[in-house]
C-alpha cells in the first residue's frame, strides 16, 4: 500500500514537472515571438529612417554648405543689357571677393540702392585712374575698348573728372550706360559690400 502511494506521488510530481516545463517552454516561445515582433519593428523604423530621414538630413547639410559658397539672383531691370536681361537667373560665387578683376560682373549691396542686390560690371580696381569723357571710358589714361556696351550715347551726368579708385573699392558701370545708376551716381563700391561674382546666367 505504501509502495502504491509512493508511485502515485511520483506520478503527480512528474505531471507537475511536465506541466512546469510546458509553462516554461510556452513562456520562452511567447518571449521569442515578442522579441521577433520587437526586432521587426526596429528594422522597419531603421529602414524608414534610412530611406527618408537620412536623405533629408544630407540634403539640408548639402544645401547649407552650398549656400555658404554660392547663390542665385534674378535680374531686375535693363541696366546690364545686352549682356544680361530682365528676368534672367544668375548663378554667382561668394568666395575670393577680394580678388575681383576688371571685367568681372559683381552683385553687391549699397546704401544708395536700399536693401536691393545690384549687379554691375567692374571697370576699375584699387589704384586705377578712371575718367568718362563723352562716350569714352578712359582707364589709366587709355580709352577702354568695351564690346559689351549696348549703347555709346552717354547721358550728360556720364561726364566725370578723373578719379583714382581707393584701396578696398571698385568702380562699376552697367553695360547699358544710358539706363544704369552705377558708380557715376553712387560712387565707388566697397569690396566689403560685394555679395558675389557672376559665374553663369540663364
Amino acid at each position: 500500500m505504501a509502495l502504491e502511494k509512493l508511485k502515485f506521488v511520483s506520478k503527480i510530481k512528474k505531471a507537475q514537472d511536465i506541466s512546469i516545463e510546458q509553462k516554461v517552454e510556452k513562456i520562452k516561445n511567447d518571449n521569442n515571438e515578442i522579441d521577433e515582433h520587437v526586432t521587426d519593428a526596429k528594422i522597419k523604423r531603421l529602414r524608414y529612417f534610412n530611406s527618408l530621414v537620412i536623405p533629408v538630413i544630407i540634403s539640408v547639410i548639402a544645401a547649407s554648405i552650398f549656400s555658404c559658397f554660392f547663390g542665385f539672383n534674378v535680374i531686375s531691370g535693363k541696366s546690364m543689357q545686352n549682356t544680361l536681361h530682365d528676368g534672367q537667373v544668375t548663378f554667382y560665387k561668394k568666395f575670393n571677393l577680394n580678388k575681383v578683376e576688371k571685367g568681372d560682373i559683381v552683385i553687391f549691396k549699397n546704401t544708395y540702392y536700399g536693401d536691393s542686390e545690384i549687379i554691375k560690371r567692374v571697370i576699375a580696381v584699387a589704384g586705377d585712374t578712371i575718367e568718362i569723357d563723352g562716350t569714352e571710358v578712359i582707364l589709366n589714361d587709355e580709352v577702354l575698348k568695351e564690346s559689351y556696351v549696348s549703347k555709346k550715347n552717354f547721358k550728360e551726368e556720364s561726364f566725370t573728372g578723373k578719379i583714382t579708385v581707393p584701396e578696398g573699392y571698385v568702380y562699376v558701370l552697367g553695360d547699358n550706360r544710358d539706363n544704369s545708376a552705377d558708380s557715376r551716381v553712387c560712387g565707388v563700391v566697397a569690396i566689403d559690400d560685394l555679395v558675389g561674382v557672376l559665374v553663369k546666367h540663364y
